[in-house]
């Protein structure tokens, strides 16, 4: 295989994930977020933690993942403070609303 073709085939990972990533940024879901432990939820961004009663997830997504060759599932999260982000995990979350 040439660089070329190696380069675009190297481009071409995760595609999905990427593109559905972006379109979610360009909506205002600019955070990224974890989970911290069975009842919260934490900010990559700034380290602020969220009890579930505080934030609002909902499912966006199944997507592949192909570095980890699983399926994930891309969560949007509204905090009860207005910050807005996202949540990639390998189970749906379930959690009512804030």
């Amino acid at each position: 295989m040439n660089t070329y073709a190696l380069l675009i085939k190297t481009r071409k990972v995760n595609a999905g994930v990427t593109q559905k990533v972006i379109d979610l940024h360009h909506q205002g879901y600019v955070f990224d977020f974890y989970l911290s432990d069975h009842q919260k939820i934490s900010c990559l961004q700034d380290n602020q933690c969220f009890s579930f009663d505080n934030v609002e997830i909902e499912v966006i997504d199944q997507v592949y993942d192909q570095f980890s060759r699983s399926f994930k599932y891309i969560h949007t999260i509204k905090t009860w403070c207005g910050a807005m982000g996202l949540l990639l995990t390998d189970t749906i979350c379930f959690v009512g609303t804030a």
